[in-house]
């Protein structure tokens, strides 16, 4: 099991490696590696899957539509995270880098998205109170953005060994003090 998520009729949806999900009545979602699933402003439940990109499930008339996005593109169709900011934009860490896009756009336009840190495995996201999006990179550290002059430019702060992280190889982000963890530990 790779994620939970209660929807707001009550339903739980499971998430699993190799299984797809269990408990949804009248959705076959089987035989994927489910890593996140993420609710839009919408109602609508973003899937990221393991080889299979990102899929959106919304539901109409007690029926489950789905639209699959980056399932043909090696590194994207590996999703590892899926977060929202406060415009309600989302971003994505894959194998194959960040993908940042407004899901209404993205849902009638597959090529409405930016790309940035194209050919780095993201293995989390976390914003922070500040609207600072931070990003973990297994063995080059963690790097910082903001968005508040939009989407189109983003520009990144690396954060590695060499500028104070114990280790390069970092899994996981949350936001407290801004501690960093990785495989060997945990650095302020």
């Amino acid at each position: 099991v790779y994620s939970i998520k209660e929807t707001s009729d009550g339903n739980t949806w499971i998430g699993t490696r190799g299984k797809g999900i269990y408990c949804i009545e009248g959705l076959t979602f089987k035989d994927r590696n489910v890593f996140f699933f993420f609710f839009d402003r919408k109602g609508r439940m973003w899937i990221g899957t393991y080889g299979d990109g990102v899929s959106i499930v919304w539901k109409q008339n007690k029926i489950y539509n789905i639209r699959n996005i980056f399932c043909d593109s090696v590194g994207t169709n590996e999703v590892r995270c899926i977060k929202k900011d406060t415009n309600g934009w989302i971003w994505m860490g894959t194998t194959g880098g960040l993908i940042v896009f407004n899901p209404d756009k993205l849902i009638t336009n597959t090529s409405a998205y930016y790309s940035y840190k194209k050919g780095y495995e993201i293995h989390d996201i976390m914003i922070d109170n500040k609207n600072q999006v931070w990003l973990t990179l297994p063995g080059e550290g963690i790097c910082m953005t903001n968005f508040s002059k939009g989407y189109d430019n983003l520009k990144f702060r690396q954060y590695n060994q060499s500028n104070g992280l114990i280790n390069n190889m970092t899994q996981s982000i949350i936001e407290d003090k801004i501690f960093k963890i990785s495989h060997f530990g945990i650095s302020p």
